[in-house]
């Protein structure tokens, strides 16, 4: 059966698909029923699934099973290493990069895929809830937002042939924080395009991984990254006028 994506676009030279790459670090049996409960929020709605496990202690047999391509990492490198990884294999013509601890309600692809069907789109990051909230969507589409206002990278889309033009996901960053400001700023300065909308929105239970982990030790580290390299402190960037 043709998802509402491949019915849209089966006049092109091929069936457009999608592909999703979720990072899983599974310490313990709560993170990987919550990595099920998201999985099976996702999985209808994308052609290829794609899995990074970083060194997750439990759930390796689940997620070799569910995946289409399943990565394992003996240590964990966070996030940056799993947007890496995972861009490096997906065959998607759209690519959405997924924390663990979210869920979708319905169809979240195709409303997202509009968006970055638009002249100049590099990335689109839907709504997110607070985990338990009601849920709700709108009409709302805003063009580049400070990363502070909404853009929280736990769940977007990537158009993957911009990412690849941009020189993809920097593994300078160590973990967690400040690698998706990274990569935003760069998109940005080469004048692309980023869009939120409240057209999708998805729950997010903040901190589900990170804080079992411990998310000091890293964020000024990062925040020290990103000023070495792009000469700028990252919280005081006048993101609009970029």
């Amino acid at each position: 059966m043709r998802s509402r994506l491949q019915e849209l676009y089966c006049g092109k030279d091929h069936d457009m698909i999608t592909s999703a790459i979720v990072k899983c670090q599974l310490l313990d049996e709560e993170l990987l029923e919550m990595t099920k409960d998201a999985v099976a929020t996702i999985r209808s709605y994308v052609e290829e699934l794609i899995l990074v496990d970083q060194a997750s202690v439990v759930g390796q047999e689940w997620m070799s099973k569910t995946a289409d391509i399943y990565i394992r990492n003996k240590v964990s490198g966070g996030f940056p290493v799993t947007v890496k990884q995972g861009m490096a294999v997906a065959k998607g013509d759209y690519v959405a990069v997924l924390n663990n601890d979210i869920k979708f309600q319905g169809d979240w692809v195709f409303p997202l895929v509009q968006l970055l069907e638009k002249e100049n789109v590099a990335l689109v990051h839907p709504k997110l809830l607070d985990w338990g909230k009601e849920f709700e969507t709108g009409d709302t589409v805003i063009y580049n937002p400070s990363p502070k206002d909404g853009m929280f990278f736990s769940a977007f889309m990537l158009n993957p042939k911009i990412y690849k033009e941009l020189g993809g996901w920097d593994t300078e960053y160590d973990f967690w924080g400040y690698d998706d400001w990274d990569y935003y700023y760069r998109l940005r300065k080469a004048k692309y395009n980023a869009i939120w909308t409240d057209r999708v929105s998805y729950w997010h239970k903040g901190g589900a991984t990170i804080s079992k982990i411990g998310r000091d030790q890293y964020v000024e580290k990062n925040r020290l990254t990103f000023i070495n390299k792009h000469g700028r402190d990252p919280q005081n960037i006048d993101w609009a006028f970029l």
